[in-house]
């Protein structure tokens, strides 16, 4: 009888044990992710008023330089135009990485807790 008891605390306790270290695991990806999250946002947003300053700054040279007035505005909106479409896809790019980043993220939380039950 104590050495059925015995055996029951043993796996009591390893089961205690890879849960504790699973639970880390999962803390421990959820504080990466949440940094992949925060420095992608950041990116973004550089790279929205990046585009927002540079396109701005183009249009006050051109109103100062008569550029408007000698017809070259849709030159202009052309070029902001660009300018915009290319941070769209940049900033997508951006996102899309840190999408993947916490998806692989997952999996090999997931892979590594799994291998934790199945080995403790």
């Amino acid at each position: 009888m104590a050495t059925i008891a015995l055996c029951l605390q043993t796996q009591i306790v390893a089961a205690q044990s890879w849960n504790s270290a699973n639970q880390a695991n999962r803390a421990a990806r959820r504080q990466g992710n949440a940094a992949t999250r925060k420095t992608a946002d950041s990116t973004v947003h550089t790279n929205q008023a990046s585009t927002y300053k540079s396109n701005s700054a183009t249009r006050k040279a051109a109103y100062s330089d008569s550029a408007i007035a000698n017809g070259d505005g849709k030159a202009l909106y052309q070029q902001s135009s660009a300018n915009r479409k290319a941070t769209l896809q940049t900033n997508g790019a951006v996102k899309k990485d840190a999408v993947q980043s916490n998806s692989q993220s997952r999996r090999a939380t997931a892979q590594q807790n799994r291998a934790n039950r199945q080995n403790p």
